[in-house]
Order: C-alpha cells, then structure tokens, then sequence
C-alpha cells in the first residue's frame, strides 16, 4: 500500500497550523527536550518578543501549559505523561499520537527509544529512531495504523479525528482488530509508519 491517502490527512494537519509562527514555535522543540517547563520569560529572552506577542504565538500553536503557565506541550509532545513513552538521552517526552512520537527524532535531530502499549492486546512495541530511520523495532513484526480524516474533523479535535487512531501494534493481527473497529483506519509497516512521520514533518515543519 502506499501512502497516498495519506498525502490528504497531511493537508488538513497543515490547516489547522496554517496561521503559526513556524520558526517560533520550532524552538520549542529542543527546550521542553530539556525536560523542564519552558517559562516566558525565557521564551521573551530567546525569541526577543514581548509577552504579548509570546502569548499570541503560543496560543496560536495550540500549546499546553501548567498551572503557572509554563509551556510543557506543543504539537502532542509532551512533559507529562501520555501513551507513548518518548526517551531521549536522560530525559522522558510523551506523546497522546504514535506518529508525533515518531516524529521527535526528526524535530530533535535526535535518536529516541520509543515504547508503546498497543491499545487492544496491550503488549509492549519499543523501537529505536534515528533521524536517518528506524534502528530497531521489537518485536519485529510490529505495524502501525494511520486514519483517513476530514478537514472538518482535525479542525475541530485532533486528537479524537487522528491522534486516538494512530498507534504501534505488536502484529498485524492485533492491528487488524482494532481497524475493524472503524474502517477508516489502516494498517502500514513500520517502514512505511516512519515515511509517514518523514513526510508530516516535512510538510509542517520544514
């Protein structure tokens, strides 16, 4: 199978952060990599924009915050805990989507160790990224599963239209189980899973 129907899903991800400050935003990356909350007095130090203007951006890139209102999230990576488990040096990122979690080695320029629990049999898929391409990958005959979506859908919650969709399985026989559950899921090989998460980055990030 190739991954032309999911050339579509790429271009309603890139509408709903169509209107964000990339290069902003992209700094973000590597700091919440650092593994602590990003304030915005260091946002304003770095990125020599008022808190005004630092607010709106972040705003803008659907960013998640704590409770003093540091950045601990943008674009599904995450400080606190998720579904997938995203190791990086020292330090632990998660994600709620597998394919975010494929995309960190990418954004980071990074390797990572990637551990999953498939939602079905709730076996253990652990791979190692590189940003050259999947190192490992136990057991061996994992897959992954990708979603057809609307625009209208991510639009309105990209979670539940893409992320929720989106996971490792330990076999195809699990990942067949959890597509009959709605058939707008796939199934893709690993291989293919990470020209997915290459193509995302690309076409959001640069």
């Amino acid at each position: 199978m190739s991954l032309s129907k999911f050339d579509e899903t790429i271009e309603h991800l890139k509408t709903r952060w169509q209107h964000t400050d990339k290069n902003f935003l992209s700094q973000l990356f590597p700091l919440l990599a650092d593994g602590r909350p990003i304030s915005l007095t260091h946002l304003t130090e770095i990125t020599h924009k008022d808190i005004a203007a630092v607010e709106q951006e972040l705003v803008k890139g659907y960013t998640g915050r704590d409770t003093k209102g540091n950045v601990i999230e943008l674009f599904g990576v995450m400080q606190s805990p998720s579904l997938h488990r995203i190791q990086i040096g020292q330090v632990c990122l998660f994600s709620c989507c597998a394919l975010v979690a494929h995309m960190v080695p990418l954004l980071l320029d990074r390797t990572a160790t990637i551990e999953s629990v498939d939602p079905i049999s709730h076996h253990l898929v652990r791979l190692q990224v590189s940003p050259s391409g999947v190192q490992l990958v136990e057991p061996q005959q994992a897959v992954g599963t990708l979603v057809v979506t609307t625009q209208e859908q991510v639009l309105k919650d990209v979670r539940s239209a893409f992320c929720m969709h989106v996971c490792y399985f330990p076999d195809k026989e699990t990942a067949e189980e959890f597509i009959a559950a709605d058939l707008r899921r796939y199934l893709v090989g690993i291989q293919m899973f990470h020209e997915a998460a290459c193509k995302l980055t690309s076409a959001l990030w640069g």
